[in-house]
C-alpha cells in the first residue's frame, strides 16, 4: 500500500568479478581514451556496459556478473575501427572471457586500427541529366563501411558498394551544374 513499510523482502547483493585491460592505437601504440567497453553474451545480445578508457588507455568493468561474455572496444567519434578481443572485427571472430565472482580477469586489451576516410579519385559517366537516374560508377579507396554517396549534397537514389574501390550509385535529381561527388562512411566523408 502507499506510504506504508513493506517487511519481509531480503536480497543478497553479489559483488561480481571484474575486466580488466588497456586500448591503445595499432599503429604506434599511444593509449587511446574514450573508447568504450561493452560486454556482449556470445549471441551477441547486451550484457553490460563496461566503461570507457581513460587518459592511460586503461579501462575496468567493475561488477560483473561470473559467465562468459564477448567484449566490444567501439569509438563513439568513429576515429577508429570497432574491434571484439582479441582483434576480431566480427563477433564470429571474437575470444570468450570468463569472469570470475571476486576476481579480476586482467590483460584484455584491444589495439584499435583508424579509419580512414574514403576518396574519390573517377567518376563515370561524368555528367547526366539534372532528372537524375543515372547509374554513376565512383571509383576510389576506403569504401568498405560506406554509408552513402552525396551528389552536391543530395543522396543518392541507388547505392551499392562493390568492392572498396568501387561503388555504383544512382544520381538524384539536382539542379544543372556541377556537383561533388562524396562517399560518406563512419569516419566521415571523402
Amino acid at each position: 500500500t502507499l506510504g506504508q513499510a513493506k517487511t519481509g523482502i531480503n536480497a543478497a547483493m553479489v559483488t561480481g568479478g571484474n575486466v580488466s585491460g588497456t586500448v591503445t592505437a595499432a599503429s604506434g601504440g599511444a593509449p587511446l581514451s574514450g573508447i568504450c567497453v561493452t560486454l556482449e553474451h556470445a549471441d551477441g545480445s547486451f550484457a553490460g556496459n563496461g566503461g570507457c578508457s581513460n587518459a592511460s588507455g586503461q579501462y575496468t568493468s567493475a561488477g560483473v556478473p561470473a559467465g562468459s561474455y564477448v567484449v566490444l572496444f567501439h569509438d563513439g567519434l568513429n576515429h577508429y575501427a570497432s574491434q571484439y578481443y582479441s582483434g576480431s572485427s566480427t563477433l564470429a571472430g571474437a575470444t570468450a572471457v570468463n569472469v570470475t565472482v571476486g576476481a579480476t580477469t586482467p590483460s584484455i586489451n584491444a589495439a584499435l586500427t583508424a579509419e580512414s576516410l574514403p576518396t574519390v579519385s573517377a567518376v563515370s559517366p561524368s555528367s547526366g541529366p539534372a532528372a537524375g537516374g543515372t547509374s554513376v560508377t565512383i571509383t576510389g579507396s576506403g569504401f568498405t563501411g560506406a554509408t552513402a554517396a552525396t551528389f552536391g549534397g543530395t543522396a543518392a537514389t541507388g547505392f551499392t558498394v562493390v568492392s572498396d574501390t568501387q561503388i555504383t550509385a544512382t544520381s538524384p535529381a539536382h539542379a544543372a551544374g556541377v556537383v561533388d561527388v562524396q562517399v560518406v562512411s563512419s569516419a566521415g566523408a571523402s
